[in-house]
């Protein structure tokens, strides 16, 4: 399977929003979130989403507490193998709680799910995340510097400029020293050397 080829649909100063320009990919989003350490001071949590998009069953067919059955989108009950509540998001049952959270309605959250919009899958997918936490959706964030993240979201044309792999520490473009050494180059926040936390 190609590899996908990222490309920023839009950004604000907390998330950015991808969409694969070979079309073989789901879009993701980026979720930053500002985090105070004691020892290190301020850091930034990232996580990465996968917005996944759903398609609806007809009213027929609802969930308790009347949310709607999501499903995969081509899900047909005749070739799928099970019933269409093993194939729901582990969310779904749950929407009229996350519309209540968020100050949103069921419908609002269903138009996203099912759309082919990433902005507005994006916007579902963040309510969701901030219903539950990104831990359930990326429970491997990123923790980074104010710097790395600035190098992480630098871009030009809606490309990233700074191919990796690179550090998720000081947000620098990394390559390895040798076959012995592995990855090690200077950080240019403290100019010194250290093993950088890679992120290709």
């Amino acid at each position: 399977m190609s590899q996908p080829v990222w490309k920023v649909l839009y950004s604000t100063d907390c998330e950015r929003v991808f969409i694969d320009e070979t079309g073989v990919y789901s879009a993701e989003m980026e979720i930053a979130e500002k985090v105070f350490d004691a020892e290190v001071g301020e850091r930034f949590i990232v996580h990465r989403i996968s917005l996944a998009r759903y398609g609806v069953l007809p009213q027929t067919d609802m969930f308790e507490e009347g949310a709607a059955q999501l499903v995969p989108i081509g899900y047909d009950p005749v070739t799928y193998p099970h019933p269409a509540r093993d194939y729901a998001p582990w969310f779904g049952k749950d929407l009229p709680d996350i519309a209540a959270t968020c100050g949103t309605t069921v419908e609002e959250l269903i138009e996203g799910l099912t759309s082919a919009e990433p902005g507005k899958l994006a916007s579902a997918y963040r309510a969701i995340s901030g219903h539950f936490g990104a831990d359930n959706f990326d429970s491997y964030p990123l923790d980074m510097s104010e710097h790395a993240l600035g190098r992480r979201w630098d871009m030009q044309d809606g490309r990233f400029v700074v191919p990796g792999p690179w550090c998720a520490e000081c947000g620098e473009r990394i390559v390895p020293v040798d076959e012995v050494s592995g990855f090690l180059h200077e950080d240019p926040e403290t100019d010194e050397d250290h093993t950088p936390i890679l992120d290709t």
